[in-house]
């Protein structure tokens, strides 16, 4: 009876010791789960995004943030990029409170109403270096730079060029865009979004956000302006 009470305990004993090496064994198969969960790369901000971001009329735009304030001292992007190669910033004075600048960032400071909140627009950056953009059609001044791009052995005059919707870039047909990248969207990629109609109504609606104005086919991905890419770290602020 005696031996009958010890081998009882003895087995008693050794349920808890089974219970916890089960739990290690089923955690150690789980870990090693060859399947691992997708995920989605965050890389976009210097390159594009891998997928076709969303299109978005200004109206949306503007819900993304209510845009300077007089005094405000805001800082952007804002970039040509025409068959997919960008161009030189384009020199221009200040208009409505934005100044673009040779390396193509852009100030952005109202001095009245009429110039903060959404009015502060891509449209004064146009003005500004002598462009002009509206819903599916980019004009270039006559100084930009390069005067024309190599696209596919083919040559393709720039300098006052005008590029509508369902022109060719080398045999591709191609369309006006603007790529609208809030500031997050600037640092990881996420966010970006297209307009293609009013496109000059755009909103400068978030200090440290990028813009491409762009004529390219439609089947491009958006690549962040070279000045963000340099410049994605730190933003002005007010």
């Amino acid at each position: 009876m005696r031996h009958l009470r010890s081998a009882k305990r003895f087995v008693t004993g050794l349920v808890p010791v089974a219970i916890v090496l089960a739990a290690l064994l089923l955690g150690g198969c789980k870990n090693a789960d060859p399947t691992p969960e997708a995920r989605t790369t965050t890389s976009e901000s210097e390159h594009g995004s891998h997928l076709a971001p969303p299109q978005m009329m200004v109206s949306q735009v503007r819900q993304s943030g209510p845009g300077p304030k007089v005094g405000d001292r805001w800082r952007a992007s804002v970039a040509l990029n025409v068959c997919g190669q960008f161009l030189n910033p384009p020199a221009g004075d200040t208009v409505r409170g934005v100044t673009p600048n040779a390396d193509g960032t852009v100030d952005i400071a109202p001095t009245n109403a009429g110039e903060a909140g959404h009015f502060s627009t891509l449209g004064a950056y146009i003005e500004s270096v002598g462009a002009k953009l509206s819903t599916g059609s980019l004009g270039l001044p006559a100084s930009i730079t390069p005067a024309e791009l190599t696209v596919r052995d083919a040559t393709v005059p720039i300098a006052g060029a005008t590029f509508t919707d369902g022109a060719q870039c080398a045999g591709v047909k191609g369309k006006v865009a603007v790529w609208v990248y809030s500031r997050e969207a600037v640092k990881t990629g996420n966010g970006l979004v297209v307009v293609v109609e009013d496109p000059q109504e755009v909103p400068f609606f978030e200090d440290g956000s990028a813009f491409v104005i762009t004529f390219t086919p439609e089947s491009s991905l958006p690549t962040l302006p070279p000045s963000a890419a340099i410049n994605s770290g730190s933003t002005s602020g007010n």
